[in-house]
């Protein structure tokens, strides 16, 4: 699925979704598709969807250089990047930007059920004033198999979290961006809930994200997030 550009407009359906791969029992590969959520007032809207596709080869399927943008006039609760009940999937080089969103907004987001995900150089920015935005929500991270997180950008400007983590398990983490303007930076939400003001404190208790760092990225464009 290459270079393709979707633009999702009201009125629309609840669940709604600009790419959606599902049952899928073979590798995949989805690279340079655009995706623009466009004045959608209501429900639930998905940028990408990855849905229960089990893949068993050696290869990984994978989303390469994607790009999601929810524009500033949304008021629709935005997965932009959403992979649930899936396995052996590769995410590097896409960029999420989520301005404009309604009661919940989420960048990256990993549903419980999947395992075997791999997540490089991608870049996340949520300028939503939303409390309940997240620029990575790891719901699945304690499946089996690995999530790896490598080389990201997850910042969220409009007072949510960079990361929701349900479990260190089976999770590796480093050589990210992270950043919030809001409270609370990481927050692990199962085993022994937690949350991290700063990047030093979820160092400390995590040993995760050794060298990562916690400053605001200098986006001189709010779309390409160049």
């Amino acid at each position: 699925l290459i270079a393709n550009t979707v633009t999702l407009k009201a009125p629309l359906s609840s669940g709604s979704a600009g790419i959606l791969l599902s049952a899928l029992d073979s590798v995949f590969i989805a690279t340079r598709n655009q995706v623009v959520l466009d004045s959608v007032v209501s429900g639930l809207t998905y940028g990408i969807s990855v849905n229960n596709t089990i893949n068993t080869s050696r290869d990984s399927s994978a989303l390469l250089g994607n790009r999601v943008e929810a524009k500033g006039n949304n008021l629709a609760a935005v997965f932009a990047l959403y992979i649930a009940g899936s396995r052996n999937v590769y995410a590097a080089n896409n960029v999420i930007a989520i301005n404009g969103a309604g009661s919940a907004a989420y960048g990256l987001y990993l549903a419980p059920g999947s395992s075997s995900v791999r997540c490089y150089n991608n870049t996340v920015n949520m300028r939503a004033a939303l409390p309940n935005s997240y620029a990575a929500y790891l719901s699945g991270s304690a499946s089996s198999g690995n999530l790896v997180l490598r080389n990201n950008v997850f910042s969220n400007e409009g007072g949510g979290r960079a990361v929701l983590l349900s479990n260190t398990s089976h999770f590796s983490s480093d050589y990210n961006l992270l950043h919030t303007n809001g409270p609370v930076l990481v927050q692990q939400a199962t085993g022994t809930p937690s949350q991290f003001a700063t990047l030093p404190a979820w160092k400390a208790a995590s040993n995760w994200d050794r060298n990562s760092i916690g400053i605001a990225p200098a986006f001189t464009d709010t779309v390409t997030l160049r």
